[in-house]
């Protein structure tokens, strides 16, 4: 860790962000969720996490997460129209243990009954769509909660489906979900364009992560899908992680109490910058890139003697 700083030094680097940022909150979505999704599934579903556009929401159970991911694509569309800022890309349905899932099957009164019914009383319920409209204050039983959900998800979803090819939008080739494009040349949609990016990205941090000094000469046409600019966006981002855990350890190495693990990474952040496996690299070299404090801890610990 870096050494403590006054908090005037602090505030005075701050720069307020030029634009707005997507909230990460899931909280947001518990006061519309009814309106969402319905009266029903708000009694049977609670949305958990929001992260890096993932929207993770707890079902009752394993029977409700399997029918609603089927339904997802048009869940979604209701969310991007009532809560655009959120940004959610995908949903993920989690079954619910403990107290929570006891919450939603009914079987204890608690604070996510009383909220459902407080969001759903305090803003008028939108009638756009079928599920929005109102059932029996009284759940019936999970599955014909789950029956009647699904019939009216499906209508919607199939009345959106129709509105969306009317407008041109396209059936994407992985998941087969319409999309609306953003040229003619896109043939998937959003989501399976970023996880095939994903995929791509593991593939080659992994890659240099075996070896460091790989560069993508060596890497071209052996990771399926990769291009030029995958390759630096993943080295930029392994060189920065790196860095940061060699300037986190550097207390360690002037406490002389240097960890295996930090040997590596210091190793690995060397080689990565340099281009050079590490029998080609000599101190004059560790210590341009890291100094002398870690070239001496560095080739002394492979077995050579620092050269003045």
């Amino acid at each position: 860790m870096s050494a403590p700083r006054k908090l005037r030094e602090l505030l005075g680097r701050w720069k307020p962000s030029s634009g707005a940022l997507p909230s990460e909150n899931a909280v947001d979505l518990i006061p519309i969720w009814p309106e969402i999704v319905g009266a029903d599934v708000s009694r049977r579903t609670r949305p958990l996490q929001l992260r890096e556009a993932t929207l993770t929401i707890l079902t009752v159970s394993s029977s409700w997460s399997h029918q609603l991911s089927f339904l997802a694509p048009a869940i979604l569309e209701r969310i991007r129209r009532q809560s655009p800022s959120l940004g959610v890309k995908r949903l993920r349905f989690v079954v619910a243990t403990g107290r929570t899932r006891a919450l939603l099957e009914g079987r204890i009164h608690g604070r996510a009954s009383s909220t459902s019914t407080r969001a759903s009383s305090g803003r008028p319920r939108s009638t756009s769509t079928p599920s929005a409209r109102s059932t029996s204050t009284t759940a019936g039983s999970p599955a014909e909660d789950l029956d009647a959900l699904l019939a009216r998800l499906r209508g919607a979803q199939a009345a959106l489906d129709r509105e969306r090819a009317a407008a041109g939008w396209a059936r994407c080739t992985s998941c087969g979900q319409l999309f609306e494009r953003a040229g003619a040349q896109q043939l998937r949609c959003d989501a399976c364009l970023d996880a095939e990016r994903a995929r791509i990205d593991g593939r080659l941090a992994l890659a240099l992560s075996r070896d460091p000094w790989l560069q993508w000469s060596d890497l071209e046409g052996h990771v399926l899908g990769a291009e030029s600019g995958d390759f630096e966006r993943v080295r930029r981002a392994l060189a920065a992680k790196w860095q940061e855990h060699v300037r986190v350890a550097e207390r360690r190495l002037r406490a002389g109490r240097l960890e295996t693990g930090d040997r590596i990474i210091a190793w690995s952040y060397v080689m990565l910058v340099t281009g050079r496996a590490r029998r080609d690299i000599g101190r004059a070299l560790v210590e341009n890139t890291l100094g002398s404090a870690w070239a001496d801890a560095l080739v002394e610990a492979r077995g050579q003697s620092p050269k003045k």
